[in-house]
């Protein structure tokens, strides 16, 4: 079968949204399979699957309006075990986005501060090692005084600055 009769296949083959409930009727999961039965077992290791007593499945044309349905049941449904697809996850997701493109900033800054400190330096006369192991300090400094990293800076390592800056000591 070609990879296009695969597809096509597989576009138009049914799915389900499958709901799993507790005893008193308290919605537990929504997800979204082929074969409902069967992917629902993948849950097996779940902590709130012990409490799963029913599961209703809602069948759609496609994988693709199933998944759109499934996504949209959980945002309208709250299910007590689901975290992806929920508005948490995804105010989580923007939030931890938002945070990397900052601290990705941050370290471009910090890396163009490292070459210019060592650059300013090795040209008004510095050893180029010790210039560099100065530029790290910078970057460093920078990047923890920008806040962008509360759990800390690790980069450039220090280990690697003291080995700058031990190649000077030893010119």
């Amino acid at each position: 079968m070609t990879n296009e009769a695969s597809a096509t296949k597989t576009a138009s083959r049914r799915a389900a949204v499958y709901r799993l409930y507790d005893q008193a009727g308290a919605l537990l999961y929504i997800g979204s399979a082929y074969d409902p039965a069967h992917r629902s077992l993948d849950h097996r290791n779940t902590s709130w699957w012990p409490r799963v007593v029913r599961r209703e499945d809602e069948w759609h044309d496609s994988r693709e309006a199933a998944y759109e349905a499934e996504t949209a049941a959980i945002w309208r449904e709250h299910p007590e075990a689901n975290v992806k697809s929920t508005p948490a996850y995804a105010r989580e997701c923007r939030d931890r986005g938002a945070r990397d493109r900052d601290k990705s900033r941050v370290a471009l800054a910090a890396n163009q501060l490292r070459d210019k400190v060592a650059a300013r330096l090795t040209k008004a006369g510095m050893d180029y090692s010790k210039a560099t192991a100065i530029g790290m300090l910078a970057e460093r400094a920078y990047k923890e005084a920008s806040g962008a990293f509360p759990n800390g800076v690790n980069y450039p390592p220090l280990d690697t600055i003291r080995h700058w800056f031990a190649q000077a000591d030893a010119e």
